[in-house]
């Protein structure tokens, strides 16, 4: 089958002629890409943020009240001896005080009236870069929580447990939504391209009467199906940056603080969704050709 000029213009003909239909099914492929794009941006972002998160995990080992320096140091040494720790900083009760006033400035009252240093004596324990894998982290929590000299144990496991599950929902539920949404836009597609075979019934029948090559009447009904999915994939994904700009303008100086830097998606992912997309304009077109133009 060959695509020239002459094919591409009876396509376009054809698209100008039935306007409305045509409208309708690039709008169906612009939501779909709206709609799945929107989730891949969110689990790359969460994906990447969680990354970061994790450089930056440390293990905070709280001691047991009144043990004794040398005691102290043992259990230091115990820690620095697991394989992937990088470094252990002991951080005194009094230490830890003085750096929760700093951070509560405007809480001083809170401190006044206490009794007693509420702060435990706490190690930090730091990883060597790249081991940031969190079933490592909880194993090496584990082994350090059994040790006599130690109260408690803590890296954030609840709320990093529950983020990696968000992404791995996020993913999940774009790959779901990306299927239906390929499903539907290809039945869309095929029916559209249906359409334009009726209209063009009489025009069809006596090109076959005249023995017009195969791929010469298939062609521009192909080229209609791949305008709609390249267009389609392209405006979806130019209004998807659209609003990714506005979201990140507004919203980006928010979270500078955190240093969260929310980044459009991935090169690699674009030229997947318009693959994607350009193939459900191919297929849509496929599937009408083959179910109804060897009627005619």
């Amino acid at each position: 089958m060959k695509i020239n000029s002459l094919n591409v213009k009876r396509a376009l003909k054809d698209v100008k002629n039935n306007k409305f239909v045509h409208v309708i099914t690039l709008i169906t492929i612009v939501l779909s890409i709206l709609i799945v794009g929107t989730f891949v941006l969110f689990a790359s972002n969460a994906g990447e943020l969680l990354d970061t998160w994790k450089e930056g995990i440390k293990v905070l080992v709280y001691l047991e009240d009144g043990i004794s320096d040398s005691e102290i140091n043992r259990t230091r040494l115990e820690i620095s001896d697991f394989a992937k720790v990088k470094k252990v900083d002991f951080i005194s009760s009094r230490r830890g005080l003085e750096a929760l006033k700093a951070k509560m400035p405007r809480q001083k009252g809170i401190f006044e009236n206490l009794e007693k240093n509420p702060i435990p004596d706490t190690f930090e324990v730091y990883l060597k870069k790249g081991e940031k894998d969190l079933d490592y982290i909880e194993s090496l929590a584990q082994k350090i929580e059994k040790f006599d000299s130690v109260a408690g144990v803590e890296y954030g496991r609840e709320w990093v447990g529950k983020f990696v599950k968000i992404i791995a929902v996020s993913r999940l539920v774009a790959i779901s939504m990306g299927g239906v949404f390929f499903i539907v836009a290809v039945f869309i597609v095929a029916n559209t391209i249906r359409l334009a075979i009726y209209s063009r019934k009489d025009e069809i029948e006596i090109m076959q009467l005249v023995g017009a090559d195969e791929g010469f009447i298939k062609a521009p009904f192909y080229i209609q199906g791949l305008i709609h999915g390249i267009v389609g994939g392209l405006a979806g994904l130019f209004i998807l940056f659209i609003l990714y700009l506005l979201f990140s303008v507004n919203v980006s100086s928010d979270f500078s603080s955190f240093m969260i830097n929310i980044k459009f998606i991935s090169v690699k992912s674009l030229v997947v969704i318009i693959v994607c997309s350009t193939l459900v304009g191919w297929l849509g077109c496929y599937i009408s050709l083959k179910q109804f133009l060897k009627y005619f």
